[in-house]
C-alpha cells in the first residue's frame, strides 16, 4: 500500500547502543504518494553538486559556536491558556517573561537564543518540539502559568518529562498543556509502539539527565527569591518536552488562579528577578555539562 514518511531522524551512538536511524511511516492514498514522489524528483534535479568543506588533511575545522537556548512562551493566538477572572491572559504573561529572558541570556554573550513565538502566535505542540530538534538546541526552555482550581496553591516549578506522573495536580497540568492542540482544531499524531520505546529509552538515559540537571540548576537560583512548590524539580508528560534528543525543562512561573502569584506576575521587578534567576540557572546547568565533557 502506498506510504509517506511522517518523520526521521538520527539518534547518535551512546553507550554500547550504535547510531540508528528512525523512520516513521504512515500511510498515504495513492494522490499523496504520487504528489510526493514528482516533488522529491523535481528537488533531487535541481540540487546543485556539493562542495566538499572538510580540509585536505581529512579533519573537520573546529567552530567555536555558542549554546542555543530555544525559549518557548506557552500557548498564543487563539490558544491563551490559563486566564483569570479580569482576563490576564498566560499566553501574555509568558510572552513577556521570554522575552526578558531572551535579553538576559544575549546580553551575557555566552548563548545564541532564539524563541518558538516572539508575537501573540499559535504553534502546534510537536511543531514547538520540531523547533529545538531541527535547530539542534542545546536546551529548550518552556515557559508556562497555570491554574488550578484550589486557589491557595502557588509557587513556580521546574518539569522534566516522565509518563508515570503520579501527583494529581501535575497530572491535571499537563494534561491541560498538551489539550493546547485539540482547542485549536489539530490532534497530535500517534506514534508507532517503536518511536515510543526509543523515546523512552531515551529518556531513561542522556537527556533524562540532562533534563534533571537543567531543573535543578534553575531551581537551585530560584530558591532564594522566589516563592516555590513543596518539591520544586517535578516530573510530569508535558507533550512539549518530547524532544528525544534535546535537553528539555518546562517552568511553571506561578498560578494565575492564586491571587499573590498573579500579583507578582504582573511585576516588572518580580519578572526582572525572576528572568535574572533563571537566566543563571541555565548558566549554572552548562557550566556542569562543559566540565564533564
Amino acid at each position: 500500500a502506498p506510504a509517506q514518511v511522517q518523520q526521521a531522524y538520527v539518534l547518535d551512538a551512546f553507550e554500547d547502543q550504535p547510531a540508528r536511524l528512525v523512520v516513521d511511516i504512515i500511510p498515504a492514498t495513492a494522490e499523496e504518494f504520487t504528489a510526493n514522489v514528482e516533488r522529491d524528483r523535481a528537488a533531487s534535479a535541481s540540487v546543485p553538486a556539493q562542495v566538499q568543506s572538510t580540509p585536505a588533511g581529512g579533519s573537520e575545522i573546529a567552530l567555536d559556536t555558542k549554546p542555543l537556548v530555544i525559549i518557548d512562551p506557552g500557548h498564543g493566538g487563539i490558544d491563551s491558556g490559563a486566564e483569570t477572572a479580569d482576563g490576564v491572559k498566560e499566553k501574555d504573561i509568558v510572552l513577556a517573561f521570554s522575552l526578558r529572558l531572551q535579553e538576559l541570556l544575549v546580553e551575557s554573550g555566552r548563548f545564541d537564543v532564539a524563541l518558538t513565538r516572539e508575537d501573540d502566535t499559535y504553534l502546534r505542540l510537536e511543531e514547538r518540539v520540531a523547533l529545538a530538534r531541527t535547530n539542534k538546541a542545546d536546551l529548550f526552555i518552556s515557559i508556562h502559568a497555570d491554574s488550578f482550581q484550589q486557589p491557595e496553591i502557588r509557587g513556580a516549578s521546574v518539569y522534566t518529562r516522565d509518563e508515570n506522573a503520579t501527583d494529581v495536580l501535575d497530572k491535571v497540568l499537563a494534561d491541560n498543556e498538551n489539550k493546547s492542540d485539540v482547542i485549536a482544531g489539530f490532534t497530535m499524531p500517534a506514534m508507532t509502539p517503536e518511536v515510543v520505546d526509543i523515546l523512552l529509552d531515551l529518556m531513561r538515559r542522556e537527556m533524562r539527565v540532562q533534563s534533571f540537571m537543567a531543573a535543578q540548576a534553575i531551581v537551585h537560583q530560584l530558591e532564594p527569591s522566589v516563592a516555590l512548590r513543596r518539591f520544586p524539580v517535578r516530573q510530569a508528560d508535558f507533550f512539549v518536552l518530547q524532544a528525544p534528543d534535546v535537553p528539555s525543562v518546562l517552568v511553571e512561573l506561578g498560578f494565575l488562579s492564586n491571587a499573590s502569584d498573579t500579583a507578582n506576575l504582573m511585576r516588572s521587578e518580580w519578572r526582572d528577578r525572576t528572568a535574572e534567576a533563571i537566566a543563571r540557572g541555565i548558566s549554572t546547568y552548562f557550566d556542569t555539562i562543559e566540565t564533564e565533557q
